[in-house]
Formats: structure tokens, sequence, C-alpha cells
């Protein structure tokens, strides 16, 4: 349990960083992208323990966030900027799958 709570505090703080350095709608494809890669990453390389609770439900719980995503979305569409938010809203998951099939696919 202390290893989660640790866990999400890495997360939620690297997670923040990035939208600040980056001040942008686009740092949550970002961190969408990097956070699913990651996960399939630990999921197909360390075995079942509570280090790998604490990296997949503490740090990557902390670090990814699909409530984000959907305002960014809902403020790009309400903003009139359709192009835009659709290329976001579809982007999203297309680059967190994509990123989790590439390193599944590197990791077998």
């Amino acid at each position: 349990m202390l290893g989660i709570l640790l866990g999400g505090m890495v997360g939620v703080i690297s997670r923040w960083g990035i939208q600040v350095l980056a001040q942008s709608v686009w740092a949550t494809l970002l961190i969408n992208f990097l956070g699913s890669a990651a996960l399939a990453w630990v999921m197909t390389s360390l075995p079942e323990s509570a280090f790998r609770l604490a990296l997949t439900t503490g740090v990557l719980g902390g670090f990814t966030t699909f409530s984000a995503y959907s305002w960014d979305s809902v403020l790009l569409f309400s903003r009139g900027q359709w192009a835009l938010g659709l290329a976001y809203f579809l982007g999203s998951p297309a680059l967190g799958l994509l990123g989790a099939a590439l390193i599944y696919a590197l990791r077998r």
C-alpha cells in the first residue's frame, strides 16, 4: 500500500512537470502515449510483485489520466476548434494503443 502511495506521488509530480513544461493540451497526448508504452513495458517485463503494483497502480496511475484527455477535448470543441479537437480526440487513444502495441511487439 505504501509503495502505491509513494508511486502515485512520483506519477503525479511527473505529470505536473510535463504539463508545466509543455503548457499545452498536447501534453496530455504525450502523457497518454508515454504512460501506455510504459504500462506495456512493465506488464511484459516484470513478474507480478509489490514493485510492479507500485509502478502500475501507483506511478502510472498517477501519471496518466483519461479525465484530462476528456476535458482537453471538450475545451477544444467548445472553442470552435473542430479540426484540432477531432485530431486530438482521435489521436490520443490511437497513440496510446500504438505505444502499447509497439512495446508489446518489441518485448515479444
